[in-house]
């Protein structure tokens, strides 16, 4: 971000309000950073008498009639030919007979050059290559008498261009060829050439850049070969002619010879030319008088009036570079494809994703760095002010002052203000929260503030304001402070002195002093008690901060550091010499290099878990990389007018209050996480409270909810649990043990995510309504979701109570079981709603999806989602895959020897429909929790079985005969079967899983389709998002899909598949009931281990199984009853009817009809009672 560095485009009126003069800039150099770069002044008092001379004094300007006081041009060094360090010279000669505006001929091309410019005719200022009085009027560059040149012994264009090149390239290293002002040189006392490292300092501090005071790079790191300048020009003109405009501008700072090169405005009106056949066409007969520069109009207002006698040639007034680079923008948008995965048909008139902006103007200097959280940016200037702004609106919250220098590097608390624990207790100051800041100068200081929020008054009630209090000043430095970093207990900073200093930030005072650099220490990175630094003599220092020693040295890039990022075991550089590399905090290896950027990398910020890196460059580009594959995934151009000094970004916004992604689709993570080093052991005795938040940090953000919230969240939700281990495991025989996931309010598994994810949406709209002013509407959420059983009482009692929550579930009228139903619609708190539905569960979820996909229903009542398309319950579920694993080893550990126990292999086994519960575990997998294939257990609805066997993945089997119909229910009480129908679900003992199209395993899919396209060139994640979409859509229109043989592999890679039939699943109950120990399944769990017996046959003699128990036998009393109604020893009562069941099917209830699977009823149904404080009558069920 820069308010600097802006060319002065405000005119000065000379003679009369029609009379503009041309702008000006006082200097052109060149940083050592190998940037061009102008600089903006008033001139002197007597310059500007000067302005007012007469015309007759001004000095004529390539013909263009831009014209300055002779007093302020600069001389040029003697060349026979033009420069070609312009952007508007052309070789098309103008006439020779007559000038533009005079009667005079003009000399032949022998005599003289043609007249040239020095920027574009749009922005071209006021500077002359001036030769003396005895200049000729037609042009300012003429030969010199002194001084011999090489002659070409051709008159064609490009031996010209050779010799004009082999007088002017680069005749030092650390030199270079200025044009500057006579006076400055005299002032330098040099002959033409700089030695930059005697140069007088810049901006009043030694080795400061006048552009970029907070980063050093010394010109002795500048090192590189031009091998441009080594070939012939006419080649290397004609390379231009086969690369496309990136590969063009990538090229022009690596090299000098090629920039200048690229600077002739014929160059790119040659490349223009050659794109006519596609299309790049100008109708010069468009172009007349009406092109003329301000600087044109302006001399020809002051010459006799008169008609013009022909115009200015088009071909010379265009730009043609930004004419080629306008059309090459605007072919690359036409061609582009949509990236957004949202499933739509009409592909053509797809739009790519374009960023919002937003411009925050107030500082009135360059602004150096920034921070921000997810209400406030907070940024540092050279103005010396530090300015808090408002996400949210964008306005200045305050302004703090307090440094005599520029605001170079600033850190703070985020979200300070959302810490119950930051709140002020006084009397007057309820709502008061207090944080923490420190800032770093120009002026050797780093301030320490104390920051404060609170309620504001007035229209903006809404908004926290700010304050801030000066808590201390830490002195030392004897340079200025280049970077900062803080954590719970250090305060790192680093400066031009080459030191860094370590603070304790509780007392201040000074830990320790970490010497070792040569150079300037630019930025430093912190993780726990080690430090890393970046400094302009190229290395990087990797520092214990405990003992105030050096660990390790980096060495890797060829010139200066500029700024580094340090987070988990990744470190990530970026420097002068254009790269961004990432290393290995523990081995020290450079793990990747990114290229892509054309000058100096000045800021960077990055995600682990994600792997997204981007970074801000002097080329005025921020970029968005993959760091894992090292793809640049998205660039940002034209943002900024000037250098990028700092990029902060955040991709760690969890999904919670939101189901289906705003296109249709379902969210994934960015990346899965791997665990941490030493998890086996740090892990090994902690309770189911411990391990979620341990594994719910890899993937929320801090800076989201603190850990010290989501650990609050946790114990909440777990303590309704009536098993101390919330998911214990039980031993049936050697090779098998139980998972029992149902010790929840409603005795099933889906209590685990559930009752976390209730806390969660009433924890995010407590925080976004505690920001709201008295009387302002609170933000509502309205919670839908479609359940075959058990998910909807799960949903129901995490959500029960909830402030500014209405639930609305969905279930199929007449197939859930009893218990099930009762569970649901027993409760009449207002916020519940019980819809039964007449149809299957797929005629639920599919009305769900509908009401998430219609965005205007989906805006007016914020819908969020319950059912396992929420991501925040298949990462709720993970956890119960790592508890299992740890109390399995030490349930083995009493029998097994060390070296047998290293051997046991897990295996898990799931029952499941929607595919929800198993892609928690596939995702711990993943992560890094050890086991063998994953084994999906299905009942008579084996779509997914069916899939791993032939790669089809069909809602009707089409490979084989009409299957037996399901096993006939037994008279009484139903669990819930869904209804037969031809192609349709089948009806069977276990109808949770009674389920045609399993949501979650299109997130399978998509990393099945990732990986399937990783080995190729292609852009991995569009092009599983293109896959997966085709796929999905001919499941939808066709009814099946096919997938190539290479995905098939990869899902035959981490699982296995086994169809249960009914018979089997009773067989099952029965067999394990009769077995020592004595065990009764619900027919879930019994098609689970009706599969693990099966499977098990296959195993190694070292696979121990895990068979997940979803639910509580007691839920589904009849295949209980039916299979051990013949048992002597079996008595429903006594063996597994819970108290909390006995009863609940006489007490009252309260449920809505709806009479057909129609979208718009059960939108007639949530418009009624979505923010309703009242419930329907209980009295009856109400129809529509």
């Amino acid at each position: 971000m820069s308010a600097m560095m802006q060319f002065d485009e405000h005119v000065e009126h000379v003679e009369g309000e029609d009379s503009p003069s041309t702008p000006r800039f006082s200097r052109l150099l060149t940083s050592v950073l190998g940037s061009p770069f102008l600089t903006t002044s008033d001139l002197p008092a007597e310059a500007m008498l000067a302005l007012r001379m007469d015309i007759d004094e001004l000095e004529t300007v390539d013909g263009t009639f831009n014209t300055v006081p002779r007093a302020q041009t600069i001389t040029r060094p003697s060349s026979p030919t033009p420069s070609f360090s312009t952007d508007t010279y052309s070789f098309v000669n103008w006439t020779e007979h007559s000038d533009m505006f005079t009667p005079q001929h003009r000399p032949s091309v022998s005599d003289a050059a043609p007249a040239c410019s020095f920027l574009p005719g749009s922005i071209r200022r006021s500077t002359t290559y001036y030769t003396g009085p005895a200049s000729s009027p037609y042009n300012t560059l003429r030969c010199p008498q002194s001084g011999s040149l090489k002659r070409s012994r051709s008159f064609s264009l490009l031996p010209r261009l050779w010799d004009v090149l082999r007088e002017s390239s680069p005749g030092k290293k650390g030199k270079r060829r200025m044009d500057l002002a006579n006076a400055y040189w005299g002032d330098l006392e040099i002959d033409g050439y700089i030695d930059y490292t005697n140069l007088p300092p810049l901006d009043g501090e030694e080795g400061e850049l006048i552009d970029d005071e907070a980063c050093f790079i010394d010109v002795r790191a500048v090192t590189g070969l031009d091998i441009v300048a080594q070939i012939p020009h006419e080649v290397a003109l004609h390379l231009f002619a086969f690369l496309e405009l990136p590969d063009i501008l990538s090229c022009l700072c690596v090299s000098k010879t090629w920039h200048q090169l690229a600077s002739d405005n014929s160059v790119w009106r040659s490349l223009f030319g050659r794109k006519r056949s596609t299309g790049w066409e100008i109708d010069f007969r468009r172009s007349n008088t009406s092109t003329l520069t301000p600087a044109a109009r302006f001399a020809s207002a002051h010459r006799t009036p008169k008609p013009l006698s022909r115009s200015i040639p088009a071909p010379l007034e265009f730009d043609w570079y930004q004419m080629y680079k306008t059309r090459a923008e605007l072919d690359r948008r036409w061609n582009a494809k949509s990236y957004l995965c949202n499933g739509s048909e009409d592909k053509e008139n797809a739009n790519i994703w374009e960023p919002r902006a937003r411009r925050l103007s107030g500082h009135t200097d360059s602004v150096y760095c920034l921070e921000f959280d997810s209400s406030r940016i907070i940024t540092g200037s050279r103005d010396r002010t530090i300015k808090v702004w408002s996400v949210k609106t964008g306005r200045c919250l305050a302004t703090i002052t307090g440094h005599r220098g520029s605001v170079l590097c600033l850190k703070f608390d985020q979200d300070f203000d959302l810490d119950e624990a930051n709140s002020l207790t006084e009397d007057g100051l309820q709502g008061w929260r207090k944080g923490f800041m420190v800032s770093g100068s120009s002026d050797t200081s780093v301030c320490v503030w104390d920051l404060y929020a609170h309620p504001s008054e007035g229209e903006d009630g809404e908004e926290m304001a700010i304050m801030a209090e000066m808590r201390g000043v830490l002195r030392g430095h004897t340079g200025g402070v280049l970077d900062l970093r803080i954590s719970a207990k250090w305060i790192i900073s680093c400066s031009k002195d080459t030191l860094i200093r370590v603070w304790n930030r509780s007392t201040l005072a000074l830990h320790c002093t970490l010497k070792g650099h040569e150079g300037p220490v630019n930025a430093v990175g912190l993780q726990g008690n080690r430090v890393v630094s970046a400094s302009g003599d190229g290395n990087m220092i990797l520092w214990d901060i405990t003992k105030g020693e050096r660990l390790r040295t980096f060495e890797g890039h060829d010139r200066g550091l500029a700024c580094i990022d340090f987070k988990d075991d990744y470190i990530v550089s970026g420097s002068n010499d254009c790269k961004i590399k990432v290393w290995c905090a523990s081995t020290g290896e450079c793990l990747r290099t990114l290229l892509g950027h054309d000058m100096l990398v000045r800021a960077l910020s990055f995600d682990p878990r994600s792997g997204r890196l981007v970074s801000g460059s002097y080329d005025r580009t921020v970029k968005v990389w993959d760091m894992h594959t090292g793809k640049m995934i998205r660039e940002f151009k034209t943002c900024h007018a000037s250098h990028i000094f700092d990029v902060k970004f955040d991709c760690n916004r969890i999904t919670v209050l939101t189901g289906l992604a705003p296109d249709g689709g379902l969210y994934i993570p960015e990346s899965i996480p791997h665990l941490p080093e030493g998890w086996q052991t740090a892990w090994a005795h902690h309770s189911f409270v411990d391990l979620s938040v341990e594994i719910l940090s890899l993937y929320i953000s801090s800076s989201e909810i603190s850990r010290k919230e989501l650990r609050a969240l946790v114990e909440k939700s777990y303590g309704t649990f009536r098993h101390p281990d919330v998911a214990p495991i039980k031993k049936l025989n050697d090779k098998t043990y139980i998972l029992e996931l149902f010790h929840g309010p409603t005795f099933a598994f889906k209590d685990v995510a559930l009752q976390l994810l209730g806390n969660l949406f009433e924890f995010f709209l407590s925080r976004r309504n505690a920001k709201k002013a008295a009387g302002e509407k609170q933000e509502q959420l309205t919670v839908v979701g479609a359940t075959s059983g058990d998910t909807g009482s799960a949903a129901i009692y995490g959500l029960r109570t909830k402030s500014n929550i209405s639930i609305f579930i969905l279930h199929p009228k007449g197939r859930v079981s009893p218990i099930q139903e009762a569970q649901m619609t027993t409760v009449t708190d207002a916020n519940v709603h019980n819809l039964a539905v007449k149809g299957t569960f797929d005629d639920c979820q599919d009305i769900v999806k509908a009401l998430f996909a219609d965005k205007a229903f989906n805006a007016k009542h914020h819908l969020g989602a319950v059912n396992s398309i929420n991501w925040a319950r298949i990462l709720a579920q993970t956890v119960y895959y790592f508890l299992s694993y740890f109390h399995l080893g030490r349930h083995l550990s009493s029998t097994l020897s060390p070296d047998e126990l290293t051997n046991i292999k897990i295996q898990y086994v799931v029952p499941t429909g929607n595919f929800g519960d198993i892609l928690a575990g596939y995702f711990a997998k993943r992560m890094g929790l050890p086991m063998v294939k994953l084994v999906i257990a299905t009942n008579s609805n084996d779509i997914l079985a069916r899939f791993w066997k032939s790669g089809a993945y069909e809602k009707t089997d089409t490979s084989a005969e009409p299957a037996e119909g399901a096993t006939a229910p037994a008279e009484g009480a139903s669990d819930g079967k869904q209804g037969t129908a031809v192609g349709g679900v089948k009806e069977t003992l276990s109808p949770a899983m009674d389920i045609l199209v399993s949501s979650n395993f299109e997130r399978l899919l998509w990393y099945l389709a990732y990986e399937a396209l990783a080995e190729s060139d292609a852009e991995t994640r569009p092009g599983a998002c293109e896959t997966l979409n085709s796929w999905m859509q001919k499941v939808k229109t066709d009814g099946r899909v096919e997938v190539p043989t290479k995905v098939v592999e990869l899902a035959r890679r981490d699982f296995l598949a086994e169809r249960v039939s009914d018979e089997e699943t009773l067989d099952s109950i029965r067999s394990y009931f009769g077995a020592e120990p004595s065990y009764v399944a619900d027919p879930h769990t019994a098609v689970g281990l009706a599969a693990a017996r099966r499977i098990a046959l296959q195993n190694k003699p070292s696979t121990v199984q895990i068979v997940l128990s979803t639910a509580h036998p007691a839920k589904f009393s009849e295949a209980v009853t039916r299979a051990l109604q013949g048992s002597s020893r079996f008595n429903f009562e006594r063996d597994v009817l819970p108290r909390e069941f006995k009863g609940l099917l006489d007490k009252e209830r309260r449920v809505i009809d709806v009479e057909s699977p129609d979208v718009e009823l059960v939108k007639q149904v949530i418009e009624a009672y979505a923010e309703a404080a009242v419930a329907p009558s209980p009295e009856g069920t109400l129809s529509v």
